[in-house]
């Protein structure tokens, strides 16, 4: 039926509804008496109820079944398939379920859910939600594959990812265990801005407060620094302990930390004429195990200590009886076995023994010509030192005046040496200028006084820098440590602190230093009443 002439009015009045079979095309209105439009089932599936200009008016209702607007038409924005046009002020659009309200777009825009409703994609995906700004461009990302979020990136590598500057107006807590903040891609992290430049960490691991590139120095600065208040110092005293006084020990001591930062002592037990060992239980020796390594003949004087590249001790000491330099390299970390060998057998060994492990994880021993009073210097063929090749090392000196040698490998990878003059008493040191010390630097007096060089022994501090103890055979008779302000103490006394560790009636003999796993020097020596004692500095320089 095709009306084209107006308005169909008054339909069903009569009692009988109108019904089009075919197509009905109207080119004018259609008005409905009873507000509804039937289905073939005579079901309604269009009730008008709304009343023009009615402040309260009813739902117009689309019924029975699912609806789709559709429009075949060009494209344009009057052509969506739906339109909404709001002429009221009340929202735009409204979803609910069984009466309740689930989803509103109101009159200014708005989208609003109800609480706990999730927004989700139909299927997981790297882009699978995006807010794009008004050119289509995404700039917020939901990767529901990854659950990742990212801002100014649509590919986030993090849970958040941000491309760009980020600010936060409150605190930014970093919870739970362990966190890192890094600057990726080899770039300088910066905490402040452009015009502060408060603190800067950079690539190589340097650190600039106030300072815009610290390459120079691991932590550089323009400005002071200082305490907010007046400092608070506090007395800070040394511990000594009695590790063995079985027999006479506590000659010719020497000490080193093992791997597992406990300290290990090579002594000289003048009761049984033997080498004896004692591996310490504590970082301060208050608890040790203490036995003999070898005592076959007049053995054990002049010992020196070190820890070999497989953690294992290995000591150098002095044969007695057949005037023999010997090094003994132990199994295991406790030393519960070892294997002795007699080295530099050609000459009369006079003893004075040192030893060290150098870059290349072969041990370094140094002793005196007997003969000469020449320092020696035998780089062993192994690790265990079963052979080596010896030769002068430093020589030069006056007769006596090569006594005490002490020997440490600098941060350059070069021997320093520490020495005693019997000529005039002082404390020598020297740096060598090659690994097997065949040139050394000029020595200088670092502790000047009557006997006041005796009994050296040198270690490298964690500054880089040596430490040395040392007996004062003077009228004091005590046990002193000397840190170095330069690679060897170069300029002498300007260049040196000395501190007296332990004044306790006569101390200081056969002393032995070594650096803790904490940085502190620790000193194995003899008291006078032939007991072995530790002391175990609580500062880095042991002042």
């Amino acid at each position: 039926m095709d009306l084209n002439a107006g308005i169909i009015s008054n339909i069903g009045n009569a009692g009988t509804d109108f019904t089009a079979t075919g197509g009905l095309t109207l080119a004018g209105d259609l008005k409905l008496s009873n507000n509804q439009i039937l289905n073939s089932a005579g079901t309604a599936t269009i009730i008008l109820n709304q009343t023009p200009g009615d402040s309260t008016p009813s739902k117009n209702i689309l019924n029975a079944g699912n609806w789709m607007v559709q429009n075949t038409s060009a494209a344009g924005i009057n052509k969506a398939a739906l339109i909404v046009d709001q002429q009221m002020s009340e929202d735009l659009f409204t979803a609910s379920a069984s009466a309740a309200t689930k989803f509103v777009i109101d009159n200014s825009g708005n989208i609003k859910s109800v609480a706990g409703a999730d927004w989700r994609p139909l299927t997981d995906a790297t882009n699978a939600l995006n807010i794009a700004k008004a050119d289509g461009t995404d700039f917020v990302t939901f990767d529901t594959t990854n659950s990742r979020v990212g801002i100014g990136t649509t590919v986030p590598l993090e849970k958040l990812d941000v491309r760009g500057n980020a600010s936060v107006s409150g605190n930014l807590t970093l919870a739970g265990g362990s966190r890192t903040i890094a600057a990726t891609e080899m770039n300088n992290l910066t905490i402040g801005d452009s015009a502060t430049q408060n603190l800067i960490l950079n690539p190589g691991g340097n650190i600039g407060v106030g300072v815009t590139s610290p390459t120079t120095f691991k932590l550089e600065l323009t400005g002071n620094f200082g305490p907010n208040a007046a400092p608070t110092y506090t007395a800070i005293s040394q511990t000594a302990t009695t590790l063995d006084s079985t027999n006479s020990v506590g000659q010719y001591t020497s000490i080193a930390i093992g791997r597992d930062g406990l300290p290990v002592i090579s002594f000289y037990d003048s009761t049984n004429s033997a080498l004896r060992f004692c591996k310490c239980t504590a970082a301060d020796c208050s608890t040790s195990s203490c036995s003999a390594i070898e005592s076959t003949n007049d053995v054990g004087k002049y010992s020196a200590i070190a820890i070999g590249t497989n953690g294992n001790p290995i000591i150098s000491h002095f044969d007695d009886t057949n005037n023999q330099l010997r090094v003994c390299a132990c199994a295991d970390a406790a030393c519960a076995s070892s294997t002795c060998t007699a080295l530099d057998t050609s000459i009369t060994s006079g003893g004075w023994t040192d030893i060290a492990i150098g870059w290349d994880s072969l041990p370094v021993v140094v002793h005196t010509d007997a003969a000469n009073y020449d320092s020696r210097v035998c780089q062993c063929n192994n690790t265990t030192c079963t052979a080596a090749t010896c030769s002068i090392g430093w020589n030069g000196w006056t007769t006596g005046d090569g006594e005490g040698n002490s020997s440490a490998i600098g941060v350059e990878g070069l021997p320093i040496v520490s020495t005693h003059s019997h000529t005039n008493g002082d404390l020598y040191t020297y740096k060598c200028l090659a690994a097997n010390c065949s040139s050394v630097s000029a020595a200088v007096s670092t502790y000047a006084g009557t006997h006041s060089g005796n009994y050296t022994s040198i270690a490298i501090a964690p500054d880089g820098l040596p430490i040395i103890s040392h007996y004062d055979g003077s009228s004091t008779q005590d046990l002193i440590v000397t840190k170095c302000s330069n690679s060897y103490c170069a300029g002498g006394a300007a260049y040196q602190t000395s501190t007296t560790i332990d004044s306790t009636s006569n101390v200081g003999t056969w002393t032995s230093i070594a650096i803790g796993n904490d940085g502190l020097p620790i000193i194995s020596y003899e008291a006078v009443n032939t007991s072995l004692k530790v002391a175990k500095c609580r500062t880095s320089t042991c002042s």
